[in-house]
């Protein structure tokens, strides 16, 4: 069976190196599949290829201005076309919304069969999030796509439960065409590590009783800016000089300014950017781990991989309403602590974070929850299934 595996980011991207290539080599290690032909979609200097087994990469460039979407879209059809001529493929997997208006064409031509992972109303959440104007140019062209989408697609593979139910009952796509797949991580790779912690507490001079709050998101856009600030300051007052704040971020250097800016002491914090295979040493060294996307509608059908790390780490998250199937679990299964989703803290919000440190990192609650429910096993079982539907 040969496969087309289209990612809407660039090869070099975290979300590509978190969430693309462990599916992509899952898929390569199945004996069904012969070939893959892996696209990224590249913006600015071009990455080496990608080596692995099975797998060939091809790698189609873009811009980020508007008015050449539709000539870049245009002339990626085309290549996607001449790939299948040379190397007929019989399943299209396409990761997001995105992605997948990029195969419609080749879906429609062709008939192969086309999954559709991790998708969500990105429309209406960039819209919410005041990244794009609703009713506007980028808007439009890509939710017309995402209904199309859900009509034509032979299987959506929703990140959350609540997003399935909404779209079986609201959009009416048919449930058995429906898998939900949440973010999943490598579960041993992301888990607790004492040297680890000991290792990074000494880099950057964390003592041994500090507690450790670690923050891994953006500022502001479809993240809390302000909230964010308040709760790192609560923390400050609950915690006193015990308190240090890690914050890995491609803004960092904002969160920097903030956060002197508030008058957070600079011995108390580090904002900085580390690789991603560096990360889980880095959560190692925390106790408890920020989690703080805006909550906006659309949220419902997120599953943010950093909770996932977060919870294969150990750490106990604090995180909005309203995000996903998580919010939900982290309230009812005891992964941490929930705060409305109008942005209003609870007076004892760190204190019930501070009952749930000192748990067994390894072998405790958290750990054992994400073994179970945000492993690659999802991935590969949801793979096998398709495969069966395929052939």
């Amino acid at each position: 069976m040969n496969v087309l595996f289209i990612s809407y980011w660039g090869l070099e991207e975290g979300l590509t190196q978190a969430t693309v290539i462990p599916h992509l080599r899952i898929l390569s290690e199945m004996k069904e599949v012969e070939r893959i032909q892996f696209v990224t979609i590249e913006r600015g200097t071009l990455p080496g290829r990608l080596e692995m087994a099975k797998v060939e990469h091809h790698w189609l460039s873009t811009s980020h201005r508007v008015l050449d979407k539709v000539s870049d879209l245009k002339r990626m059809q085309r290549i996607l076309l001449q790939i299948n001529d040379r190397v007929p493929i019989d399943w299209i997997l396409a990761r997001t919304s995105l992605a997948a208006r990029m195969v419609m064409k080749l879906k429609r031509k062709t008939g192969a069969f086309l999954s559709i992972e991790s998708f969500e109303p990105h429309a209406d959440y960039m819209a919410e999030d005041g990244i794009w104007k609703k009713g506007g140019l980028k808007y439009n062209l890509l939710d017309r796509s995402e209904q199309q989408q859900k009509i034509q697609s032979d299987a959506l593979l929703p990140l959350t439960q609540v997003y399935r139910d909404h779209l079986r009952d609201h959009d009416r796509v048919e449930p058995a065409k429906m898998l939900v797949m949440p973010c999943c991580v490598d579960t041993g790779r992301f888990g607790f590590s004492g040297d680890a912690r000991a290792e990074v507490r000494k880099e950057l001079n964390i003592s041994s009783d500090s507690v450790v709050g670690v923050y891994t998101g953006k500022y502001g856009g479809i993240y809390m800016s302000d909230t964010a600030l308040d709760l790192f300051k609560r923390a400050r007052d609950h915690f006193g000089d015990r308190f240090f704040l890690l914050i890995l971020s491609p803004s960092h250097e904002t969160w920097i300014e903030k956060l002197l800016e508030m008058g957070f002491p600079a011995p108390s914090f580090h904002a900085g950017l580390v690789a991603q295979p560096e990360v889980p040493q880095y959560l190692s060294a925390a106790d408890f781990a920020f989690s703080l996307h805006r909550p906006t509608p659309s949220k419902m059908a997120i599953s943010p991989i950093k909770n996932a790390e977060y919870l294969a780490n150990g750490l106990p998250v604090i995180m909005p309403e309203g995000i996903g199937d998580d919010s939900k679990v982290v309230a009812s299964e005891g992964l941490g602590v929930t705060f409305s989703a109008d942005h209003t803290l609870p007076d004892d919000l760190f204190q019930k974070v501070e009952t749930m440190l000192g748990q067994d990192r390894s072998e405790g609650v958290l750990p054992r929850w994400t073994r179970a429910n945000r492993s690659f096993d999802i991935v590969r079982n949801h793979y096998q299934y398709i495969l069966k539907q395929v052939r």
